[in-house]
């Protein structure tokens, strides 16, 4: 049996001077439904919370987050890079000024200090 990709990474053709950016200023989070989303700054320790069917931009800086889902179908903009989750399950990512990846829970809980949320 064949399973399909959850996450989709979508490469942005953002070119300037025929270079592509190679640094995250900023990152978006796009629910295609009304989503329960957290961002936990792992420099800081500071938590934002969102319930929204809007778009929401989240200003990465020079710091470390993690991000995580609710149930739902979103995607994750960048400036490098789109994540498009086409699935309801939960799920986790680690977010700095060079990458955007998904991670699992276990590593999550890790770099959380052993906190689910």
């Amino acid at each position: 049996k064949v399973e399909e990709e959850s996450i989709e990474t979508v490469e942005d053709t953002l070119v300037n001077n025929d270079e592509k950016a190679e640094i995250i200023y900023n990152v978006t989070v796009n629910p295609r439904v009304n989503l329960w989303f957290g961002f936990i700054n792992l420099d800081t320790k500071a938590r934002k919370e969102f319930i929204t069917t809007e778009s929401t931009p989240i200003d990465v800086g020079e710091q470390r987050w993690l991000l995580i889902t609710g149930h739902g179908r979103l995607s994750v903009a960048s400036e490098l890079t789109t994540l498009k989750v086409n699935d309801s399950a939960k799920h986790y990512f680690y977010i700095d000024s060079s990458e955007i990846r998904e991670i699992n829970r276990t590593e999550f809980k890790t770099l959380n200090n052993g906190r689910g949320w």
